[in-house]
C-alpha cells in the first residue's frame, strides 16, 4: 500500500514517459492488476486503479512505441495510449462495476476505466470504447447491466452522477462512429440513451442533473441527437434546463452546487437556442501568459474530468506535455 501511495505521488507529479522503461511499464501494470484482484484491501486497490489511470495519462499518445523527449501533445486530444493497460485492467475492473458495493472503490474504478479508455481511443477499432461505455451504463441505468447483487443494480447518487461523467468523457472519444458504425449513432440506438438521461435532469440529486446536462449537451453537440429526429425531446430538455438556470434559493434549497448548477444550464439553455458552447480556460503555466481554452462541450467535459481526477496534478501535466 506504501508503495503504490507513492508510485501515485510520483505520477501525479508528473513523470516523462520517455523515463519510465517498457520493463518497469509492465511491471507496474501487473503490481496494480494484482493489488485489484486481491479486493480484501478496498484502499489498496484504490490506489492500484488510479496508478494504473494516471500510468496511461503519463504514457500518452504513441506508447506503442518509444516516446522522444521533444515530443507533445493536446491533453484535450485522445491518443492511443498502451492497450496492454485496457485489456490487464478491463476485466478486473469491470467486475468490480458490476459486483462490488464499496461505493469509493466503484468511484474509483469507473474513473480509471474512463480515463484508460480515453486515452486508450483505437482510432480503427472502437470495440474496446464500446464496452467501456456499456459497463458504465449498467450503473447509469442497472437494468441494461448484468444480474448481479452489488452496487450496480442499485446505484447511490454520488456513483450514479460519478457514472455519467465518466461515460460522457468516453463518449467523447467516439466522433468517428458516424464513419464506422452507421447503426451505433442512428437516431433509434441513441433514442433511448437520450430520453434516459434526459429523466435524470429531474433527479433529487443537483450533480446528477449536472452530469446529465452535460452528457446531453455533448451528445447534441455531436448530432448523435437532433431536432430533426429527436424534436421533443431536445425541446423537454431545452425547457427543463431554463427551469433549472432559474431555480430560486430559499429555505430548505440545499446550497451544493446550487450556483454551479444555475450557471452550467444557462450554458446550456443557450446552446440550445442556437448560440455556442461557453469558453473554459485554465492556467497553463506557473505565470498568467499561458492558459488552455476548451469552447466545445466536447473539451469542456474532457477539461473538467481530466482537471478533477489529476487534482494538484492537473498543472505539472499540463506543462509537461504541451
Amino acid at each position: 500500500e506504501a508503495a503504490l501511495a507513492s508510485l501515485v505521488g510520483a505520477l501525479e507529479g508528473f513523470v516523462p514517459a520517455h523515463f519510465i522503461g517498457w520493463h518497469h511499464r509492465g511491471e507496474i501494470v501487473r503490481g496494480c492488476c494484482a493489488s485489484i484482484k486481491k479486493g480484501a484491501a478496498a484502499k489498496e486497490a484504490r490506489l492500484a486503479l488510479r496508478a494504473v489511470a494516471l500510468l496511461a495519462v503519463t504514457l500518452g499518445p504513441g506508447s506503442k512505441r518509444r516516446i522522444l523527449p521533444a515530443e507533445t501533445y493536446n491533453p484535450l486530444e485522445p491518443g492511443p495510449g498502451s492497450k496492454k493497460i485496457m485489456a490487464e485492467t478491463f476485466p478486473l475492473v469491470s467486475r468490480i462495476l458490476e459486483v462490488s458495493t464499496d461505493a469509493s472503490l466503484v468511484i474509483a474504478a469507473l474513473e480509471s476505466l474512463a480515463v484508460v479508455a480515453f486515452v486508450d481511443v483505437a482510432a480503427e477499432n472502437m470495440d474496446d470504447t464500446e464496452a467501456c461505455m456499456k459497463a458504465l451504463w449498467g450503473l447509469i441505468r442497472p437494468s441494461t447491466g448484468p444480474k448481479v447483487a452489488g452496487v450496480a443494480r442499485k446505484t447511490s447518487p454520488h456513483v450514479l452522477a460519478a457514472a455519467v461523467s465518466a461515460w460522457t468523457l468516453v463518449l467523447t472519444t467516439t466522433d468517428g462512429w458516424k464513419k464506422k458504425k452507421a447503426a451505433a449513432s442512428s437516431p433509434a440506438a441513441w433514442r433511448d440513451t437520450s430520453a434516459h438521461l434526459a429523466s435524470l435532469l429531474h433527479s433529487d440529486s443537483r450533480a446528477v442533473r449536472m452530469a446529465a446536462g452535460e452528457a446531453l449537451a455533448v451528445t447534441i453537440e455531436m448530432k448523435l441527437v437532433t431536432r430533426d429526429s429527436h424534436g421533443a425531446l431536445i425541446s423537454g430538455v431545452a425547457a427543463r434546463a431554463s427551469e433549472l438556470a432559474n431555480e430560486a434559493a430559499g429555505a430548505g434549497v440545499g446550497k451544493a452546487n446550487f450556483v454551479e448548477q444555475k450557471e452550467l444550464f444557462k450554458s446550456i439553455a443557450s446552446f440550445l437556442a442556437g448560440g455556442k458552447a461557453p469558453a473554459s480556460s485554465v492556467r497553463a503555466s506557473s505565470s498568467h501568459h499561458g492558459r488552455l481554452t476548451a469552447s466545445t462541450w466536447t473539451d469542456i467535459v474532457r477539461l473538467n474530468f481530466l482537471r478533477r481526477f489529476l487534482g494538484g496534478g492537473f498543472l505539472p501535466h499540463l506543462q509537461g506535455k504541451v
